[in-house]
């Protein structure tokens, strides 16, 4: 189970992960750097809407304060659908992706561990 912070990081990790190794899209990149929960010491993102459009998505999902990893990808998904419709951001194709991926996925399974790990430091 995850938290919403470890659920957040899980996601903004792949998205980072896709940009640095897959492609430098100018459209993630500019997503990515409101997105981005290391700025600020207090782990809010550098845009605090992002996180609340992130907690809007999570709750289309579940009411729960823990997500499986399952409703971590949903909400990553839910959320990213948001960014796309609503700000125009041209990650289609990473949407596409993501909806292909399972939550037993290994990549996935390494994001997760990842914001695990990065979770315990704060």
């Amino acid at each position: 189970m995850l938290d919403l912070k470890q659920s957040y990081l899980t996601m903004y990790s792949l998205l980072n992960d896709l940009y640095w190794e897959k492609t430098k899209n100018d459209s993630l990149g500019g997503m990515l750097s409101s997105l981005n929960p290391y700025i600020y010491a207090n782990w809010i993102t550098a845009d605090p809407a992002a996180w609340e459009d992130w907690i809007d998505s999570v709750k289309k999902i579940t009411d729960a304060e823990f997500l499986t990893h399952k409703e971590a990808l949903q909400a990553s998904i839910v959320f990213l659908e948001f960014y796309m419709t609503e700000f125009g951001f041209e990650i289609g194709w990473i949407l596409d992706d993501i909806k292909n991926m399972s939550s037993d996925n290994e990549i996935w399974r390494s994001f997760i561990k990842k914001a695990i790990e990065v979770s315990k430091l704060y």
